[in-house]
């Protein structure tokens, strides 16, 4: 499912116009991003969580070239599944209780 498919999907549960849905989406998405880039932790009780992550410096090795090559510390995104998103996906397809 693509952006637009869930704006659609998100529009006809709603009965709200796509448009609206959308601006909702990206308001939703951009909050979220200045919140984990701030350090917060983001949660949505049962759905899950998104926080900052910390990747150590490494090496990797170009697959091309073989040559080593030197990653930086980095901050990463992070997205832990909530109790009842986690059981809903691990159910059979159609006996979700995720339905809102």
């Amino acid at each position: 499912m693509n952006k637009q498919q869930l704006v659609e999907a998100v529009a006809a549960r709603t009965g709200n116009s796509p448009k609206a849905v959308e601006a909702t989406l990206n308001a939703i998405t951009a909050t979220i991003t200045e919140a984990v880039v701030k350090g917060d932790r983001v949660t949505l009780v049962g759905f899950g969580a998104w926080h900052l992550g910390h990747r150590s410096a490494r090496v990797y090795q170009n697959p091309n070239t073989r040559e080593p090559v030197r990653k930086p510390d980095m901050r990463v995104p992070r997205f832990h599944p909530g109790r009842r998103f986690a059981d809903a996906v691990g159910e059979e397809p159609g006996t979700s209780s995720m339905a809102a």
